[in-house]
């Protein structure tokens, strides 16, 4: 069996950022974990140069 794709969703929050969440189900748990589950979220953020410090 393979891993089944649950969701993958990326939501744009405004023209610098955005957040991303993927979730799969694993036919068995990852070494260390005690569910099947693999999951990533993340936040990502457009940094500004700064010219004056």
């Amino acid at each position: 069996m393979k891993a089944i794709l649950l969701e993958k969703t990326r939501k744009v929050i405004d023209e610098t950022a955005f957040f991303e969440v993927v979730l799969w189900h694993l036919p068995e748990p990852v070494p260390g974990s005690l569910h099947p589950f693999k999951y990533r979220l993340a936040l990502v953020i457009k940094r500004r140069m700064c010219s004056a410090l």
